[in-house]
């Protein structure tokens, strides 16, 4: 029997997840809905196009959403100082941040393979702690950010005119499972 009831609480939260009432649990207590990035966007059309707009794109794999931003705007080059044109566009990732509850956030800097590894490493690294520096000064939880240099690893390209598109930061969101007693 306790099998069956929480196959029912399941499928009434997954029934009423797309809605924008709030879902009732068992216990009668409100709950509001946990939002998507894909719902966010879905309700602010302007905030697709202004990330667009950055050359920002977000992927969905499965549960996680990933936001790949290029890094040359974003540090003006190939520093470790955050381009002050380009908080607007991080802090409209922000807002996407906040109004899904519990994610991981993870941040992995990325270089192009032009670079000695060392240095890859070092940069890359100092370019997603930059990340996540902004995001936890701006209000998301520091108990959830992870922050990584990968250096030349993960080359999207070997294309000699595009190698500039490996040199990028990932932002990605991970839905935190809970596990249900019993």
């Amino acid at each position: 029997m306790k099998f069956y009831h929480v196959l029912l609480v399941l499928l009434s939260i997954n029934l009423f997840a797309c809605s924008s009432a709030p879902t009732v649990i068992p216990d009668n207590t409100p709950r509001p809905v946990p939002a998507t990035v894909t719902a966010y966007l879905n309700q602010h059309p302007d905030a697709l196009q202004n990330l667009q707009a950055n050359h920002v794109n977000l992927l969905q794999l499965g549960d996680d959403d990933r936001f790949i931003i290029p890094s040359l705007p974003l540090f003006n080059g190939l520093g470790d100082r955050i381009d002050p044109a380009t908080y607007p566009m991080l802090d409209q990732i922000i807002a996407i941040i906040q109004t899904i509850p519990k994610e991981s956030i993870t941040i992995q800097a990325y270089t192009f393979e032009n670079a000695s590894n060392d240095l890859a490493i070092r940069l890359t690294d100092l370019q997603a702690q930059a990340v996540g520096n902004y995001l936890m000064s701006h209000g998301v939880n520091v108990r959830l950010i992870y922050s990584i240099g990968m250096g030349n690893h993960n080359q999207v390209t070997q294309s000699p005119d595009r190698l500039l598109e490996n040199y990028r930061i990932e932002i990605t969101l991970k839905e935190l499972k809970t596990r249900l007693p019993g």
